[in-house]
This record gives C-alpha cells, structure tokens and sequence, in this order.
C-alpha cells in the first residue's frame, strides 16, 4: 500500500487548532518568562547600584587611609577590605552575567518549546484531518453517483470508530441499491 505522506490536509482546522494551543501556552510561557526577565532586570540593577556604592566607599576609605596615613591597623583593615571588595564585585559580576544567560536560555528554550509544540500538534490533528478527509472524499462520490471503495485507517489515525461505523453505512447503502 502506498504510504500517504500530506502532513496538511484541512488547514483550516489543523491551524487553527494548533495556533489556538500555541497561542495559549505562548501567552502563558510569555508571561512566566516576563516575570523572570522583570525580576532579574531589577535585581541586575540592584547588583549594580551595590557595586557603585561599595566601589565608592571602598575608594572613600582608601582615600582616607592614605591621607591620615594611619597605624598598621588601618592598613591591615584597608588590605582585607580591598580583598573582600574585589571578591564581592566578582561575585557580582559573575550574578548579573548568570541572570543575563538564564534570561536568554529562558527565551531559547520557550521558543524552542514553541517549534515542537507546532510539530506534534500538527501531527495530532493530522490523525484527525486524515480521516475526515478520507470520509469527504466518499461523501463526495456518493454525491457523484458512485459507491467508494473502502479502505483501512493508519493505526495511530484518530476517529477509528466513527469511520468504521461511516463505512458500515456505506456498505448498507450499496446492498440496499443493490436490491
């Protein structure tokens, strides 16, 4: 039996199916995802402004030390001081580029979601449309006259007891001519 191989076969229904899904868990994602992005946005800037300000005091206090030219321990505190400073803007460097990268594999990763959520829904609605448009085409000979020859579904088609039922129909109708 030749494999049959349209993927789109009532537009219509197979699109507006699957957009109406992906619309939704779009619209869902979107706002999972602008929460996020509102959320790691204002803490960059938070990281930010701490990085400003302990910048500026730690620049302060050094400022202050040189100029007072203090005791051994302003200099031991001011050395810990500039090693805990340059440690915490590491850090907080490191935290805003970690957000930012969290940000973006968020948007890859619901676009991503997108691409195969389009794929699968139109190979569901695909065993939908299949059948109907099997069935379509033996209303259509019927209208014309004719008496369809029957065929099987695919396995993993959708609706196989409706169109077993439709093909009883059409058997009765034939015999019911017949006599």
């Amino acid at each position: 039996m030749k494999r049959r191989k349209r993927i789109i076969i009532d537009k219509k229904f197979q699109f507006k199916t699957t957009f109406s899904i992906i619309g939704l868990v779009t619209l869902l994602a979107a706002i999972i995802v602008a929460a996020i992005a509102i959320s790691v946005v204002y803490n960059n800037h938070r990281i930010e402004r701490i990085n400003v300000m302990e910048d500026t005091i730690v620049q302060y206090l050094q400022v202050k030390s040189i100029m007072r030219k203090s005791a051994d321990l302003d200099e031991k505190a001011m050395k810990q001081i500039a090693v805990n400073h340059s440690g915490n803007m590491k850090a907080m460097s490191a935290m805003i580029r970690y957000n930012k990268i969290l940000l973006a594999f968020l948007i890859v990763f619901v676009i991503g979601q997108g691409v195969i959520l389009f794929l699968v829904l139109i190979r569901k609605t695909h065993q939908i449309a299949g059948p109907v448009y099997v069935m379509t085409g033996y209303l259509q000979d019927m209208i014309a006259g004719k008496y369809p020859t029957t065929r099987s579904l695919r396995k993993k088609d959708e609706l196989q007891n409706f169109y077993s039922l439709f093909c009883k129909m059409l058997d009765a109708a034939r015999n019911k001519d017949k006599k």
